[in-house]
């Protein structure tokens, strides 16, 4: 038993998700999207609160309220879960189809009404709430990411060898930006980078350790840096915590707003963008490296070696940055036809340096 197909609701709306939950000896994994963005979700088995069984239809309450629902349509799952998880305490909770019938029409009603009233609030909120999110002055979205990484980095290790010449090679670029570039090498395994708002970008060592060419750097950096400009994790985040930023905004709570967002720092590295956005940054980086001269199969050269999706190491980089053929072959199709770059013996240099 390893995955089924189910619909989802997370316990903030009555919006139902269609997801996959995959089945692991202590927890279950949920992966969904909404607006855009992939959300994964982990439920421990003892935290399982209840457990129905009508007809077909299995439904699953996880924590405490507001709970979240898993409902899987599949009826043999019941005794394929009994078989995994002979000491579950939820598979002791049934609730007997006569006497949830009457509470499962109730709720059931209750949920149409909700959606039916609701529906235009909860499919606006993400637009409204992204417009005005991306409307905050520069000045305030670098102070604001300046906090979010200060509660990010509390408690990891920085590689400050590593940050050093980094920055020294970003320096080296000029990646056609207003915002101040800075990046900080973490300690990780993860083969992963990321970007905050107002120009903060993290590497883990992880992803260094994979690369083998500058140009694969440079087109790195040029990614992330199209993804600081174009304001997308602004975005990701805003359409992510919409819910309560909106609730901010009727009270002209602009604190309450920095305050949600700081609090959830530590999820920026699990942010994952639409292909659309990826797109954009894609395009990006390739002008980038083309207007610094530098060879754009570098694009090509890193997508193709994240791309290994057989390797457990590189999951976290595919699972937020999600690659494509299409994506790679544009890359190629790009760089094939690039005449003019050169051999930046600086960065380089630099590279090998970072490399020691």
């Amino acid at each position: 038993m390893d995955s089924r197909k189910i619909i989802f609701y997370d316990g903030l709306s009555s919006v139902p998700h269609t997801a996959e939950v995959t089945f692991r000896p202590e927890t279950w994994l949920i992966d969904y999207e909404y607006s855009d963005v992939l959300f994964q979700l982990e439920w421990h088995i003892s935290q399982i609160k209840s457990f129905e069984h009508i007809g077909n239809t299995l439904i699953f309450r996880y924590g405490e309220f507001p709970q979240q629902l898993l409902e899987c349509n599949d009826g043999s799952l019941f005794e394929e879960l009994k078989q995994q998880y002979p000491q579950a305490a939820f598979l002791r909770t049934i609730n007997s189809e006569q006497q949830i019938k009457g509470w499962r029409n109730l709720i059931i009603a209750s949920v149409i009404l909700v959606v039916l009233l609701s529906a235009a609030y909860l499919w606006i909120l993400p637009g409204i709430v992204g417009f005005f999110i991306t409307k905050i002055p520069q000045g305030t979205e670098i102070s604001l990411g300046d906090r979010m990484y200060e509660s990010y980095i509390s408690g990891r290790i920085i590689n400050s060898k590593q940050t050093r010449l980094i920055n020294s090679f970003v320096k080296k670029m000029n990646f056609g930006t207003d915002y101040p570039i800075r990046v900080t090498v973490v300690e990780s395994s993860q083969v992963n980078a990321f970007a905050m708002p107002g120009g903060r970008i993290v590497v883990f060592t992880g992803i260094l350790e994979k690369m083998n060419k500058y140009e694969e750097l440079a087109a790195l950096l040029a990614h992330e840096t199209a993804h600081v400009t174009n304001k997308h994790s602004l975005r990701a985040i805003g359409r992510n915590l919409s819910g309560y930023i909106f609730i901010s905004l009727i009270f002209n709570d602009v604190n309450g707003i920095m305050s949600v967002l700081i609090d959830n720092a530590n999820t920026l590295n699990n942010l994952s963008f639409s292909r659309s956005l990826e797109q954009e940054a894609d395009n990006e980086a390739l002008r980038t490296l083309q207007n610094n001269r530098i060879n754009q199969h570098g694009v090509e050269w890193l997508f193709k070696r994240l791309s290994n999706e057989g390797q457990v190491q590189y999951f976290k980089f595919l699972s937020t940055h999600p690659l494509t053929k299409e994506r790679i072959k544009n890359a190629a199709d790009a760089a094939s036809k690039q005449k003019n770059y050169t051999e930046n013996n600086d960065l380089k240099q630099l590279w090998n340096n970072i490399k020691k």
